[in-house]
């Protein structure tokens, strides 16, 4: 697979492309998140391995030569959800499949099962299976007063991991993803194939790149988090296969060099950041893009009654 990079202004123009090396053959990154305390990329492997990754040439390095375990079902678990916890530093990440959640250490590369992901008793979607991606915490998000009890806990909560459910069309989220309880936030009202992510800029908007299902392209969307979303379409990301998961650095608050994008090396070490021209707002993001042809990759991203279609 490969790393794309474009400014949040821009996403019809990709800046540059990279093959991601390092990863063993037959295997491909699945998710990217920057680490919050750092500005390091990372990611992790349908080998079951965690990488840091060079943002300026895509070379993947593993944190530890070892599969961490539980191990990642790679003949079953194509989309998958990653995000760090701004507090623990941990990643968390999920399948969309078989809704397994891994609790992943950074630093030795080692993982935790946590609990499969369903939504919360008394959820409007209570007892149906979840198929989440796009992880995210977003800060600054005021959720609409609701007589929803389980909304108004989510509105409550300190640090809220946020994610989608293409197939039910909704943003949901959690307080406590360990033990697995999700909550129905957000009607969007459309729903998307499951290569979505969404993340957040520096100036706090909300943001989406999903793969609509009619035309097959990778579809720049900004959010208006509301009792029912308001979906702002921009430009076609014109990458050729899906895009599977997007980073960006800092949420909202944080700092972000105009016309940069943070490049480390294998040990960590920060050089002088590399200038990418990311167009004209100068907010670099940098997105997964899916291997395969356009048709395979396709179909791999396409919601059919919760299963995957091959």
């Amino acid at each position: 697979n490969r790393l794309i990079v474009f400014g949040s202004e821009s996403p019809g123009s990709i800046s540059r492309a990279y093959r991601i090396q390092g990863v063993p053959f037959l295997s491909r990154i699945v998710g990217l998140a920057y680490r919050p305390s750092t500005g390091v990329l990372y990611g992790v492997g349908n080998d079951s391995r965690v990488y840091t990754i060079d943002a300026g040439s895509g070379l993947a390095t593993p944190v530890r030569a070892d599969r961490f375990t539980p191990t990642i079902a790679s003949f079953f678990d194509f989309h998958f959800g990653m995000a760090f916890d701004p507090e623990s530093e941990q990643i968390y990440l999920i399948a969309a499949e078989s809704r397994a959640m891994w609790i992943i250490d950074p630093d030795e590369g080692t993982a935790v099962g946590g609990e499969p992901a369903a939504f919360a008793a008394g959820d409007v979607h209570e007892n149906v299976p979840p198929a989440l991606t796009g992880l995210a915490y977003l800060s600054g998000i005021e959720l609409e007063p609701s007589q929803d009890a389980l909304r108004a806990q989510a509105g409550d909560c300190e640090d809220l991991l946020y994610a989608v459910d293409p197939d039910l069309a909704w943003i949901v989220g959690s307080c406590d993803p360990d033990k697995g309880d999700w909550i129905s936030l957000v009607d969007i009202e459309q729903p998307f194939a499951r290569c979505t992510s969404i993340g957040q800029l520096p100036d706090g908007n909300v943001f989406g790149v999903m793969l609509d299902e009619v035309s097959g392209f990778n579809q720049w969307v900004e959010i208006n988090v509301r009792p029912t979303a308001e979906l702002i379409f921009g430009d076609a990301v014109p990458d050729p296969s899906p895009i599977q998961s997007v980073a960006t650095r800092g949420g909202a608050g944080a700092s972000l060099d105009t016309n940069t994008i943070p490049s480390f090396d294998v040990r960590g070490s920060a050089p002088p950041a590399q200038s990418l021209p990311v167009g004209a707002d100068g907010r670099g993001l940098l997105s997964l893009s899916a291997s395969g042809s356009v048709p395979d990759a396709l179909a791999r991203c396409q919601r059919t009654s919760g299963s995957l279609t091959r």
